[in-house]
């Protein structure tokens, strides 16, 4: 069975350190450390055995005593300045070489900030997960109205500033798609309609087709054989002549009612095969 190991004691390295919280609840010391390489640790500890080594680690990163918290400029990407609700904050962006931050502009206060820190004086922010492309901290203070006025006018920071919105890319590709689908969809209706003509009419024509060769069988025919016409006959009375051999290739036939000469073999290939 693995031991429970006890930690009794930490040394951070000052130099790797971006940003330092610390708060005192009772008889506990609550850490928050930011350290230049993006990472974060957090940890309580009994505070009166931590005091004068907290002023001795406070010494290290050259802030002032009797300050509970520290930023190194070095990793300060930008700071925030916002007015809400009657409350006025100030948010400071912290950044790292291996932190990818969100866009930089006013709405930046307005993104999916989570809460992994608290202090009565700050909130320490994440955005994102460790991992994600986009991915950094934020600390959150709440200041007087003159405090943000005399911020504001002493760092020079642009005042008022409004996101521009950005355009919306793919509503014209959207449109196009939806024509283009809608184009489609009507040419492929077209395409079933004329197909369903062409075999609509298609039948038809094969049942006219199939009347009119019932009827032609019906009808009485003049023979044309060795220059001579003889007929009317009927269509079994030819049939029967063929097979007897009085008809040949070369015999002319036409329709009662008609005057113009075929062949009897095109006429009724399938009736007179010798």
């Amino acid at each position: 069975m693995k031991s429970i190991k006890n930690v009794i004691g930490i040394e951070i390295n000052p130099k790797f350190v971006g940003a330092l919280f610390t708060e005192r609840i009772e008889n506990s010391l609550r850490v928050f450390c930011f350290y230049t390489n993006g990472e974060t640790s957090q940890f309580d500890m009994p505070a009166d055995e931590n005091l004068g080594n907290l002023q001795n680690f406070h010494s290290k990163l050259n802030m002032d005593e009797a300050c509970s918290s520290v930023i190194v400029d070095e990793v300060v990407q930008g700071r925030v300045y916002v007015s809400s609700e009657g409350s006025h904050w100030l948010y400071t962006l912290l950044s790292t070489p291996g932190n990818v931050l969100p866009p930089f502009n006013a709405d930046i206060c307005n993104l999916a900030w989570q809460c992994c820190w608290r202090s009565q004086t700050a909130d320490v922010l994440e955005y994102g997960k460790p991992g994600d492309p986009v991915h950094c901290f934020a600390i959150r203070t709440q200041i007087s109205e003159n405090d943000a006025t005399r911020l504001v006018k002493d760092s020079n920071a642009f005042t008022n500033p409004l996101s521009v919105q950005k355009k919306q890319p793919h509503r014209w590709l959207y449109l196009n798609i939806g024509a283009v689908l809608a184009f489609l969809g009507i040419l492929i209706v077209l395409t079933l309609f004329h197909s369903f003509k062409k075999s609509a009419n298609d039948s038809v024509q094969s049942s006219v087709t199939t009347e009119a060769t019932a009827e032609t069988r019906d009808n009485s025919f003049y023979l044309l054989y060795n220059h001579q016409i003889s007929g009317p006959y009927a269509m079994k009375i030819i049939t029967s002549m063929n097979a007897g051999g009085l008809l040949n290739s070369e015999t002319m036939c036409r329709p009662e009612n008609s005057a113009e000469w075929i062949s009897l073999a095109t006429l009724f290939p399938s009736q007179l095969q010798k």
